[in-house]
């Protein structure tokens, strides 16, 4: 499970390291469908990295991307739920049922992984000189901060 929670931290990498981590929370929970935060996501950024509206497109498109993997994760682990479940009302665990979709989860996470980490490589090349360094001053800054909400 911490796998996926792992993906889906990639997947608010690029809202939390440029301050808009604030967007995770509504009514004291974290926000179950980043898609909709995306275009506050872009002008906060754009705010706050000075960039032109191409630049604007392209990391919508990168978020677009990376947001289209939400429902995927969340029909993972829902299933990874029910198959608890299912396990707990059991006599004995079936350790093989458990292993082989674990297995399958963690293909599919690791596949998303990549994606995650081709989603920065983007996002990086897209940046200027003077972008990216302003974004680390603000990673170093506030980066400790993401994740609060969820533990």
């Amino acid at each position: 499970m911490k796998i996926i929670l792992i993906v889906l931290a990639g997947i608010f990498i690029l809202m939390a390291v440029t301050g808009c981590g604030h967007l995770r929370h509504k009514k004291g929970h974290c926000v179950r469908n980043p898609e909709k935060h995306i275009p506050k996501i872009v002008k906060i950024m754009g705010k706050k990295l000075d960039l032109t509206d191409t630049q604007k497109t392209q990391v919508k498109s990168i978020l677009d991307d990376l947001a289209s993997n939400h429902g995927d994760m969340k029909t993972m682990k829902d299933e990874m739920h029910k198959e608890i479940i299912l396990q707990l009302g059991k006599e004995n665990v079936d350790v093989n049922a458990l292993n082989n979709q674990m297995d399958e989860k963690a293909s599919t996470v690791n596949s998303m992984r990549y994606k995650v980490v081709d989603a920065f490589a983007e996002f990086h090349r897209i940046l200027t000189p003077e972008q990216r360094k302003k974004l680390a001053v603000h990673i170093e800054k506030y980066g400790s901060r993401h994740g609060k909400c969820c533990g």
